[in-house]
């Protein structure tokens, strides 16, 4: 399985505007600071994240990563 290392923000929003700049969907998150070990969308605004939910999101870029690990950079 490969690996798609991105930074995770503290206190994320699980809903916020949308669209965002890049979703990435269907990816497995994990954030060893939460606990977090599961399937999630990723919304990105700005070169940050904003939004980490299970329900779908819109973005002007969507990169289906639900072959791939989301995790923070380490």
């Amino acid at each position: 399985m490969a690996i798609l290392v991105m930074t995770l923000l503290g206190g994320c929003q699980t809903t916020g505007p949308q669209p965002y700049d890049l979703v990435l969907t269907g990816g497995r998150v994990i954030d060893p600071d939460s606990g977090l070990d599961a399937v999630r969308n990723v919304g990105v605004r700005n070169g940050r994240i904003v939004a980490i939910a299970t329900a779908p999101l819109r973005g002007t870029r969507t990169l289906d990563v639900s072959s791939l690990v989301v995790a923070p950079g380490f």
